[in-house]
């Protein structure tokens, strides 16, 4: 008997399956989430009388190489190899049956490998790597964690990687495609990553596809990733994931976290199904990955206002796959990280029983700062619940959330139904009109797009508020989602059309379009991006102006002198408010001053 059949017959396609999805009865088969494409009802479905699977939404079907090669990259040699090691089978393989058939991936694979190796090594040299380890003892990070997680330094020199890899006989192109190099203007290769501690990104199955790393030097770009590469797509992968998976299979929960030492952190404190998104805004691939392990999700995002946004983004992304996250507080200005070293593991337990439900936390951060007595604050805030509701596929959770919303914001739910069929016909009247934007609106969005590294100077600036009144604000929100503070660019911009209404799609088209070659006057930029904060804020306080004479009619008619008086100090506060971009300095001055670094 061959080692083919050998391995057939200890195995069930069961075995194999559960390795990857959570599988659920039904009938004589199985249902699970297909972990071949991303959806939000189960179409999966393993048959163990036939000993293999197909799924009815992507059609792949198979057995189990199949589904080991599929989900592990791997030849059907390699399959076989990897079956035999993960089952412990007594099984032999025969002359003649190794082999990897994929010498193109192997070779991207073996420079990553190498890449590794040589960062891990000069973290244990005593003169290099000192700096590196005196850091991550001062962080509390120890030899055991170090070894779990693979940490590495990148010496703080240009071409220490380079002269290694030359050494090793890797293709430096292929290592230019993986950015373990840069290339100059010159055309001269370069260390991308230097000075900086290593974290290893691994695939699910612990191949490395990629590398993070944290500068340990005065380098204004505090993280730099490795760029998407035919090993690694950031939108698909979790720092952590390898390490947490069978973790989050039997605690049946997920912790999501935002940063490398937050992962680490929690793992060396023993909670060790924490895992972390890397560098931009969760996406739906992430959270149908952990959805194939748990449906229990918890994010324990920072304390401070860009944690609490980043969560209410990521509760939203998750409502949208028809799973109800959860929300621990670790504080305000709190994180994980010094959280779980100052509490310990059973603090962060209690955070997870007093952790409050994903869509509360969305109604609750929704209507703060709302105004009961103002109809037009209470329509923004439910506007901003019921973007999120509508895009539930699953009706019976989709009308429960609408009654919640009805309850909490005291309206009657049958206006909420009526609300979604005159959604529907307004967009679909408004995908035939042209989206009209300010002249202002429009070079702040190609300013952008030309120079993306603005938005981490402007960012803070864009309150909900005063994106609130920009006809492109749908856009602006989408673009701001894609942006990777590590690389300062825009990511995974093929998946925002379907995110954005025909006339929004129309005007980021065209915007493109016109966009000339990204210019490097970093100042200009600054100078004209605050020129149209100037514009946008005008506007603000003509709205505010606006809704406040409508209340001092009110407030007039109802004889209220006392509200006429307060109202009336209001409006002449924002009559004499002049907006400017910073405190410290002018917007294009800090940019000039940047840009020189």
């Amino acid at each position: 008997m061959d080692t083919k059949e050998q391995i057939k017959r200890s195995l069930s396609i069961v075995d194999v399956a559960s390795l990857y999805v959570r599988l659920k009865p039904s009938g004589k088969n199985f249902k699970a989430l297909c972990p071949f494409h991303s959806e939000k009802t189960p179409s999966f479905s393993v048959m163990p009388e036939r000993n293999t699977f197909h799924c009815f939404g992507c059609h792949k079907s198979g057995d189990i190489f199949t589904m080991v090669q599929e989900m592990e990259s791997l030849s059907f040699p390699e399959a076989m190899d990897f079956l035999i090691e993960r089952f412990n089978l007594p099984v032999e393989r025969r002359k003649g049956e190794g082999g990897s058939q994929r010498p193109a991936m192997d070779a991207l694979l073996a420079a990553n490998n190498k890449a590794l190796h040589h960062f891990r090594a000069n973290l244990l040299d005593e003169g290099e790597g000192e700096t590196a380890r005196r850091y991550l003892a001062e962080r509390g990070i120890t030899e055991a964690t170090i070894e779990t997680f693979k940490l590495g330094y990148a010496v703080n020199n240009w071409d220490s990687l380079l002269q290694h890899l030359k050494r090793e006989k890797v293709n430096l192109a292929k290592a230019e495609t993986l950015g373990l190099l840069g290339k100059s203007k010159d055309g001269r290769l370069y260390d991308r990553f230097r000075g900086r501690i290593v974290f290893p990104i691994l695939s699910e199955s612990g191949q490395v596809i990629a590398f993070g790393g944290r500068t340990l030097f005065d380098d204004p770009a505090k993280y730099l990733n490795s760029p998407e590469s035919p090993l690694f797509h950031k939108s698909r992968h979790l720092y952590g994931f390898h390490q947490a998976r069978e973790h989050i299979r039997e605690t049946g929960r997920a912790i999501l976290v935002e940063g490398y030492f937050d992962v680490i952190a929690l793992h060396q404190f023993g909670i060790k199904n924490a895992v972390a998104a890397l560098g931009t805004a969760l996406s739906g691939d992430q959270v149908h990955l952990l959805n194939r392990f748990t449906d229990d999700i918890l994010l324990f995002y920072d304390g401070d206002d860009a944690g609490i946004h980043a969560a209410l983004r990521g509760v939203e992304c998750i409502l949208t796959h028809n799973v109800s996250p959860r929300v621990m507080d670790c504080g305000k200005g709190g994180d994980p990280d010094d959280f779980v070293r100052a509490h310990g593991p059973r603090g962060v337990e209690e955070l997870v029983t007093l952790a409050e439900d994903g869509f509360r936390f969305l109604l609750n951060r929704s209507m703060e700062g709302m105004d009961p007595r103002r109809p037009e604050h209470k329509r923004n805030a439910l506007e901003q619940v019921m973007r999120v509701v509508e895009t539930i596929t699953d009706p019976i959770v989709q009308e429960e959330y609408r009654r919640r919303t009805a309850d909490a914001f005291q309206v009657d739910v049958r206006h909420l139904s009526d609300r979604r069929h005159a959604t529907a016909t307004a967009k679909a009247a408004e995908s035939r009109e042209p989206l009209l934007v300010s002249p202002s609106e429009r070079e702040f969005l190609q300013s952008l797009l030309a120079c993306p590294k603005i938005l981490q100077e402007v960012r803070s600036l864009l309150r909900d508020e005063l994106v609130g009144i920009l006809a492109s604000r749908n856009l602006l929100r989408r673009l701001m989602q894609r942006y990777n503070d590590s690389t300062h660019c825009f990511e995974a911009l093929d998946g925002i059309w379907k995110e954005l209404s025909d006339p929004e799609a129309a005007l980021l088209q065209e915007l493109q379009l016109s966009t000339k070659e990204p210019e490097t006057d970093y100042a200009a930029h600054c100078s004209r991006i605050q020129g149209c904060f100037l514009s946008f804020q005008e506007r603000l306080n003509k709205e505010r102006i606006r809704e406040i004479n409508s209340r001092i009619r009110v407030a007039e008619r109802e004889e209220n002198p006392k509200e006429v008086l307060r109202l009336m100090q209001q409006k002449s506060q924002y009559l004499r408010q002049k907006y400017n971009v910073s405190k410290e300095e002018p917007l294009d001055q800090k940019g000039a001053r940047e840009s020189v670094r």
